[in-house]
């Protein structure tokens, strides 16, 4: 992948780097989780005990590299981020409508937002039955400000 294409992308998307979640799928169910860093061995004896990965302390949260960034943009694993910095700030804010009616909704927030000259983008969740509208912030934004 271009250098350029990857650096568009984490200009866009800036979230915390000191943690991320992963998508995961098991019995028709799918959910994100965070990424961690983990001795299997240790967390199986930890299970024999009774224990179970919530319980299971020796654990710590990977770090976003690029690398994980570049296969998620092939489509080989699927990265969440967590965009709420650590200072309460954030670069970019995202909405969900899964209702109904979430096509007015959504209609009707990138309105709202093109009256105000803000460009909004829109993304059809991966079902069908909902979207994501978003717009990205040229300089991080406190999270009582995107609140009002």
């Amino acid at each position: 992948m271009k250098d350029d294409r990857l650096n568009l992308y984490k200009s866009l998307f800036k979230g915390r780097e000191d943690v991320f979640a992963l998508r995961w799928e098991k019995g028709g169910k799918s959910s994100y989780m965070p990424a961690y860093s983990f001795d299997p061995n240790r967390y199986r004896l930890h299970q024999m005990k009774g224990g179970t990965f919530q319980t299971f302390t020796d654990k710590t949260y990977l770090v976003l590299t690029d690398d994980h960034l570049i296969k998620h943009l092939k489509g080989e694993q699927v990265v969440g981020l967590y965009p709420l910095l650590q200072d309460n700030t954030s670069w970019f804010i995202a909405a969900d409508f899964d209702e109904a009616d979430w096509i007015e909704e959504c209609r009707t927030f990138i309105k709202v937002c093109e009256e105000y000259d803000i460009p909004a983008y829109l993304e059809r969740s991966r079902s069908g039955k909902g979207g994501t509208c978003g717009y990205f912030l040229k300089s991080p934004l406190k999270h009582s400000e995107v609140e009002k």
